[in-house]
């Protein structure tokens, strides 16, 4: 898989840099991580070095991370900073980008420049400049946006998927990834049982946490779905508008630790950003699915 490449300044962005990082090693662990640091003083600014160094990093990448700060940085011989030709290069490979800025009434005039030309370019057809204030808040933002592209970045590389299903997915991805509001989280027990309300509440808890966006929590028999109705689900995930549906270990909502993985799965189902759109949507792939599959064959 290729990498993922990070743009910032280099002084004075070296811990919003190293929250980007740390969520890529999380949630991303099977994407390289490219991190420019050619905007150093200290380096000397030479044709071929450092800055043709960055932009041959943008072009191993399979996504592009922009941060900006405050400042703009130093400029080259054709009046850029290194992040903005990193950018330039990025957009000429038309990679997935995220830019992730602090405020514009904090930014030096040339930053405000390029932020504007950012906001004005039409490349992107949905929200891809997201406003933080400070680290933490960077971190709740990017951690949400990041999965999402993690997640657009597999299904594109996905060997087991047909090619029909690959390029369907692929568009709804594309199209509709990007304005995820809220998550739906399916629970069952490991024999696709009810669990009672105080497991419900933790869990519910430890989402409320985790997420900073909309959390329902759902208990269908849905176990099994990925394992043995793989072909139905794709068709039927598209078909009601579902993004995706991917089982994650359980960690345990006091401890954060996973020692029952097998007791306790959950699915996380994503669906149309609109809350009421999403229910109906998801309720509407369970009776699908509860009509036409006897789960007592997959006790």
């Amino acid at each position: 898989m290729g990498g993922i490449f990070i743009s910032s300044k280099f002084i004075g962005m070296e811990k919003e840099r190293q929250i980007i990082k740390d969520i890529i090693y999380e949630k991303g662990s099977e994407f390289n991580v490219y991190v420019e640091a050619m905007d150093d003083p200290k380096v000397q600014i030479t044709p071929g070095t450092p800055r043709e160094a960055c932009t041959s990093g943008v072009a191993r990448s399979v996504g592009f991370i922009l941060l900006l700060g405050k400042e703009y940085g130093a400029k080259n011989q054709n009046g850029k900073s290194a992040t903005h030709d990193e950018f330039d290069t990025a957009k000429v490979l038309g990679l997935p980008m995220k830019v992730f800025a602090y405020p514009e009434n904090g930014m030096d005039d040339d930053q405000k420049s390029f932020l504007s030309q950012l906001k004005h370019w039409d490349g992107q057809n949905a929200e891809w400049i997201f406003t933080f204030t400070d680290p933490d808040s960077l971190e709740q933002i990017a951690r949400i946006q990041l999965l999402n592209m993690f997640k657009a970045l597999r299904l594109e590389r996905n060997e087991e998927s047909t090619e029909r299903f690959r390029v369907r997915d692929t568009q709804l991805y594309r199209r509709l990834i990007p304005e995820l509001k809220e998550l739906a989280i399916t629970l069952t027990n490991h024999r696709g049982g009810t669990l009672d309300n105080d497991d419900l509440t933790k869990i519910n808890n430890f989402f409320s946490k985790t997420f900073p966006i909309d959390v329902d929590l759902l208990d269908p028999h849905a176990h099994v779905l990925f394992n043995r109705l793989r072909d139905d689900i794709y068709s039927t995930l598209v078909n009601c508008h579902i993004r995706d549906m991917y089982r994650v270990d359980s960690p345990s909502p006091t401890t954060g630790k996973r020692p029952y993985a097998e007791e306790h799965t959950y699915y996380v189902l994503e669906a149309d950003k609109s809350r009421d759109r999403s229910l109906n949507r998801i309720h509407g792939f369970i009776s699908y699915m509860n009509r036409y599959v006897d789960w007592h064959d997959y006790e």
